[in-house]
């Protein structure tokens, strides 16, 4: 019976063969293999941190219009309303 290098030879008991070189084979495939998931995974969530930081920005520019609008129409206010009072005043 043979599993992964670990060969049972049942024909003693408990003893077992192991192969080495065909277990450090396998423990280079897992690393390059857990290495080429975790890359990508990497790659995946750089691609989502510059779409998620773009959103923020165009956030922050939505907001900054915003507060931009409100200050003019404030500002448009009280320019109103000071001719309105010289307005008067004149009269």
């Amino acid at each position: 019976m043979s599993f992964n290098g670990i060969r049972l030879l049942p024909d003693y008991g408990c003893k077992i063969e192991i192969d080495v070189v065909q277990l450090l084979k396998e423990n280079e495939f897992l690393k390059d293999e857990l290495y080429n998931r975790a890359y990508k995974d990497i790659e995946r969530q750089e691609i989502e941190i510059e779409t998620l930081k773009d959103k923020c920005v165009d956030l922050m520019l939505e907001n900054a219009d915003y507060i931009w609008d409100e200050m003019a129409r404030e500002t448009a206010k009280k320019r109103a309303n000071t001719r309105k009072w010289r307005a008067k005043a004149c009269i």
